[in-house]
């Protein structure tokens, strides 16, 4: 027997009975899967008896991968005891054993035969030819007595990183993987070879080293890479969130205004203003017209006292996208100030305001008042009746003679750029000896833009104006040739409106659309008057140059 015995050794085994030292998962031997642990002590909380919720799973997940077969080898011996036959196994094999049946090792006249040894080399039937391998075709007995050889099974197919072999044992093709045949040079890939797809070069994260509060990312084309470790939670009470200083992700409680309670509209705590430090169940209740201390009552049934002098105004507190309600009485109070829209005023009562410094609306108004009213702000406190720039910012009943009520609107302001970070608004009686109770609103709100598609400011209901031309510039009025920003409002049929821009020569205008014709047009010098009458219109508009500070009257 001459036995020539081609073994291919691979790093990873020596042996067709040893496994491939990478776990199912796709993780190498004594490499770690993950980054940092996804727990961590809670962060002091004031509803601390509340259970407590699972963080997330801090590292990105693997791709679920298929178990990996070991890699194909050729058995220790593969002598199968005919000494006429050679003996091998190789990768062009298929790793599988190969008894090829050699004549020339048998003497003259003999031929060898698999499984048997050295016979006589004529044949009389096709079984005398064959030599045990169905992998190179059926042999047969030719005419003359000798034997020929058959058609070899062909099992190449289309995937390189296969080894295509057919096994002597059964005449079939194998198509084993050869996973190293798939290497991308990307170190965080697995390469996997599929015998029905080819290779396939997966993505394994935990491959990839990443630094603090990140996790590792394995791009396929471009390798290891990391992105912000993703701690959100399902949990409305709680905000997932990295520690630095301890690389895992830990539980924040939702307390927007610190005050140390959680909103109670989302079930967290007793706030019910999460964006007010000064509004919680701890706190007391002032009389505000706001629910200090949640309990659902606002002022729980205070008497509040009308606030008479300035230094002992009361402060209402509004944020923005929200309004307060304060009611008082004039019977309280004395005469002490005026504002600019009279001089023979009766009793008042102070409050105060501050502005946001961002841009807003801010609409002030009295209703259901039983006593005839007047209105008044201004940025100092103890004098309404004058003005620096525009004169008087006061309101003499919203739509005059139908009622006693007054409003007033400010219009793109914000505490910058020399405007008063707080207000002072004056409730006044237009009677010397007026009587009577009054309801004092004030609302915050984002700023309207001055175009028409916008929603602009409606001042359907009547009332004064004042604001700031801030540069929109769409609309060219026809009593004038230049073209200058303009304020835009929501209008409906009206008796009049008035406008006064001290600092710019400044135009009034209305159209009952907002492309459509003027209606009416009035053009003015600076500190003059424009005015406009009787019209049906949807829209009001008041140019003048930019910055321009304004006041106009509707008296719808």
């Amino acid at each position: 027997m001459r036995a020539i015995r081609l073994l291919l050794w691979v790093a990873l085994g020596a042996s067709m009975g040893c496994s491939i030292l990478v776990d199912p998962n796709g993780t190498r031997d004594g490499e770690s899967d993950g980054g940092v642990s996804d727990g961590g002590a809670d962060a002091d909380t004031p509803d601390g008896d509340r259970p407590d919720r699972d963080l997330p799973d801090t590292d990105l997940p693997d791709v679920d991968l298929p178990d990996v077969p070991p890699p194909p080898m050729c058995p220790d011996t593969c002598d199968d005891g005919v000494e006429c036959t050679e003996d091998s196994c190789s990768e062009e094999t298929g790793f599988f054993c190969v008894n090829t049946p050699v004549d020339s090792i048998c003497g003259d006249g003999q031929r060898c035969m698999a499984g048997v040894g050295c016979v006589d080399a004529g044949c009389e039937r096709d079984e005398q030819c064959d030599d045990g391998n169905p992998c190179n075709g059926v042999e047969t007995c030719s005419e003359d007595g000798a034997c020929a050889p058959g058609e070899p099974v062909v099992c190449e197919d289309e995937f390189d990183c296969t080894i295509d072999a057919c096994d002597p044992e059964t005449g079939r093709c194998a198509h084993q993987p050869n996973h190293d045949a798939c290497d991308d040079g990307v170190e965080c890939t697995q390469e996997l070879c599929d015998p029905e797809a080819g290779c396939r070069n997966v993505p394994r994260n935990g491959r990839c080293e990443a630094g603090v509060c990140e996790v590792g990312v394995c791009d396929p084309a471009e390798g290891c890479g990391t992105q912000p470790r993703d701690c959100a939670i399902d949990d409305p009470c709680f905000v997932g969130m990295c520690d630095p200083d301890r690389d895992e992700c830990v539980r924040i409680p939702v307390d927007a205004d610190g005050d140390g309670e959680g909103p109670m509209a989302l079930g967290c705590g007793g706030d019910c203003n999460d964006m007010n430090a000064s509004i919680n169940s701890d706190a007391t209740e002032v009389c505000d017209g706001i629910d200090n201390d949640c309990n659902g009552d606002i002022d729980d049934g205070i008497v509040c006292e009308t606030p008479d002098f300035c230094g002992e105004e009361a402060v209402l507190s509004v944020d923005v996208g929200g309004s307060v309600t304060v009611r008082g009485s004039f019977d309280d109070v004395g005469d002490n100030y005026n504002t600019g829209c009279s001089t023979t005023s009766g009793p008042d009562a102070v409050y105060a305001i501050d502005v946001p410094r961002t841009l807003v609306d801010i609409t002030i108004e009295l209703e259901g008042t039983t006593a005839d009213t007047v209105l008044g702000v201004r940025g100092t406190c103890g004098d309404w009746t004058t003005s620096p720039s525009v004169g008087s910012i006061c309101n003499d009943d919203r739509r005059r003679g139908e009622d006693q009520d007054s409003r007033l609107w400010l219009h793109n302001v914000a505490a910058s750029g020399g405007f008063p970070s707080r207000l002072y608004i004056l409730v006044d009686s237009w009677a010397r000896n007026g009587e009577g109770d009054f309801q004092l609103t004030v609302s915050i709100d984002p700023a309207a833009r001055d175009v028409c598609s916008a929603s602009p400011l409606d001042i359907r209901g009547g009332g004064t104006v004042f604001g700031t031309i801030l540069g929109e510039n769409n609309q060219r009025p026809s009593c004038a040739t230049t073209n200058r920003p303009e304020a835009v409002f929501q209008t409906g049929r009206f008796g009049e409106a008035e406008g006064l821009v001290v600092t710019s020569r400044h135009i009034l205008y209305a159209r009952s659309s907002c492309s459509g014709d003027d209606l009416d047009c009035d053009n003015s010098s600076a500190g003059s008057q424009t005015s406009l009458e009787d019209l049906d219109s949807s829209f009001m508009f008041l140019e003048a140059s930019t910055r321009s500070q304004y006041l106009l009257r509707y008296n719808p």
